[in-house]
């Protein structure tokens, strides 16, 4: 099928993969928020994994990486009743990057893009991987929607086997970032070819054009269906992306306990862990007490929303994204090119929801041209309004620091 034109190709393989056009009874798909959930969707992929040399072996029996450590990394599972069928990671941006970008240059995704994340650590149940797309179909499609409309994620990104880039170029309508097929050290060395998809609003142009001729219309009816009741979506109080924090207990527990990680990252990684999670309790999880002071004061958390620069100097008003808050400062994304310079002065809206916007004043603490990315520190005055979205997130933050460890886990962990 490999010589085949390539809307040839496309026709065959959604031949060979119709939809389900009927849901499987007590299927329902969420994101893993307890360790037992945790525990068993990396499991899942562990045993997947192993099972193709995509893993080494260890005693844990986890797919464990740095990147799960972060909130900012959720793991979605499928269940049918209680037990996890099917699972797979976001792995979103962050200061430790990801990890295709061992192979490929992200500059250019970057530049356009506010959020890119990458699917990680995809793994359906074995009894279950002949049922012909009943489980992967779904999954793909709550992932698609988590990560557009809950986590503010505008490009996927993907490193898989030349084997199955055929799916997702086919069906979910990714695109090489080039022709070249790599070796991939985070899956043992497994050969892979990189993709992604744009999740800005140009997809539904996209999918509109591909799936309405060659015979896919039930293509584009399922994956443009908003009715599914079978979707658990995490409740937002407001525009933040529900992150899932460990607590400390848990966070040591895998990440030392079962897997030997924390201890193997570097100071920078460890310091870029500690952005999210600035408590007592993980600074000492993290080894932290040693390492030089650093500037940062408050916790960084992911939100939704837009924002305006209104008075720096500009002929027009930019409009920019958050990537993130803290008490002190916000980090934005550009569209277009800001020849802003340190220390310089401006004014930032902010729209924390729907109906509701603050202005504040803010400095240019940092500026990262190549991104489009700077960062702001909020000057004396910030609105009421803004204080309390950070006192809720800090408050979520701190109530998962005083969690502990399950009492069968402590038994395990001695």
């Amino acid at each position: 099928m490999q010589y085949l034109p390539r809307p040839w190709k496309k026709w065959f393989i959604r031949q060979m993969l119709p939809v389900p056009l009927e849901r499987v009874p007590q299927l329902s798909f969420k994101i893993a928020e307890t360790y037992e959930e945790i525990e068993e969707a990396l499991g899942l992929v562990y045993a997947g994994y192993l099972e193709r040399g995509l893993v080494a072996q260890n005693s844990a029996q986890l797919r464990l990486t740095k990147y799960h450590a972060l909130p900012t990394s959720p793991i979605l599972i499928a269940q049918q009743g209680r037990e996890i069928v099917g699972t797979l990671t976001l792995i979103l941006d962050s200061p430790l990057g990801m990890p295709l970008e061992s192979l490929w240059n992200l500059d250019r995704f970057r530049q356009r893009y506010r959020r890119p994340a990458e699917v990680s650590s995809l793994a359906i149940k074995k009894p279950f991987r002949a049922r012909r797309g009943e489980i992967l179909f779904p999954l793909c499609k709550f992932m698609y929607m988590y990560a557009k409309h809950h986590l503010g994620v505008d490009l996927l990104l993907a490193a898989v086997s030349p084997s199955v880039q055929e799916f997702y170029r086919s069906i979910l309508l990714f695109t090489p970032i080039d022709h070249r097929v790599l070796t991939y050290d985070f899956a043992q060395g497994a050969r892979a070819v990189g993709l992604y998809l744009p999740l800005d609003g140009s997809e539904d142009t996209l999918w509109g054009n591909e799936y309405l001729g060659w015979g896919s219309r039930d293509y584009y009816s399922y994956f443009l269906d908003s009715h599914t009741p079978h979707f658990q979506f995490r409740e937002r109080k407001f525009g933040e992306t529900g992150q899932v924090i460990l607590s400390p207990g848990l966070l040591e527990y895998l990440f030392r306990y079962c897997a030997d990680i924390i201890d193997q990252l570097t100071l920078a990684e460890r310091l870029a862990l500690s952005n999210y999670y600035q408590c007592p309790e993980y600074q000492k999880i993290l080894n932290l007490e040693e390492a030089p002071p650093t500037p940062r004061e408050f916790a960084r958390f992911q939100v939704l929303e837009n924002a305006q620069i209104i008075s720096a100097g500009q002929h027009s008003p930019p409009n920019v994204s958050i990537v993130d808050v803290s008490r002190s400062g916000v980090r934005i994304h550009s569209y277009q090119h800001l020849d802003l310079a340190v220390d310089a002065p401006l004014k930032l809206k902010i729209r924390l929801g729907p109906r509701q916007s603050v202005i504040t004043r803010a400095r240019v603490s940092w500026n990262s041209p190549e991104r489009r990315t700077l960062g702001l520190r909020l000057l004396d005055g910030v609105p009421a309004d803004y204080h309390q979205l950070i006192d809720y997130l800090e408050k979520q933050l701190h109530l998962n620091a005083q969690t502990g460890l399950p009492l069968a886990l402590q038994r395990l962990a001695g």
